[in-house]
Order: C-alpha cells, then structure tokens, then sequence
C-alpha cells in the first residue's frame, strides 16, 4: 500500500528508535557497574533487570511504530511486531557469527 520510500524510511526510524533505547540501556548499565565499583552500592532490585526493561520497551515501541505506519488491527500488528522481531533477530544473530568466524580466521 506504501511506497518503497515510506518503507525505508519507516526501516530506519525503528533501527535508529531501537539503537537509542539500547544505548540508554547500556549508558544505565554502565553506570550501575561504575557505582558499584566504585561505592560497592548497588540500587536495591536492581538485578540486572534493565536489559530486559530495555527489550520490552523495544518490542512496544517497534508495535506501536509498525502500528501507526501501516494502520492495521492490533492483533495483526502485534504478530507482525513478533515476526519482524524474529526475523531481525535471525538475520543479527548469523551476522554476528559471520563476524566472529572472520575474527577468529
């Protein structure tokens, strides 16, 4: 229904949403390791619980994006959400592996 453009640029604005909330995520991350290195001080429940808040916070903001481009119902947004997740995550995950074969060789 979309042109090839609406779909780019759709691609990049979820690609540059998800790359900010990671590196928000690692950012926080980061700083509880410094803080308890340095005061031995963690927050309590901490847990490593932000990785996964950063995850669901991806996966909502990916439905919600693919929602409002494509307007369509929200149970075939949401199994769009997964299978685009999925497929992401498949194709990340022989990328990463091409790159450590390369690096191991």
């Amino acid at each position: 229904r979309q042109a090839f453009g609406e779909h780019l640029v759709t691609a990049l604005h979820i690609k540059a949403g998800v790359f900010v909330l990671m590196i928000l995520a690692a950012a926080l991350n980061g700083l509880f390791t410094l803080l308890d290195a340095v005061t031995g001080w963690v927050p309590t429940g901490y847990g490593g619980i932000i990785p996964l808040v950063a995850m669901f916070i991806t996966t909502v903001y990916v439905g919600v994006s693919l929602r409002v481009v494509y307007r369509d119902n929200v149970v075939f947004c949401a199994v769009r959400t997964i299978i685009f997740l999925a497929a992401y995550l498949a194709v990340a995950m022989v990328g990463l592996f091409a790159v450590a074969v390369i690096l191991v060789l």
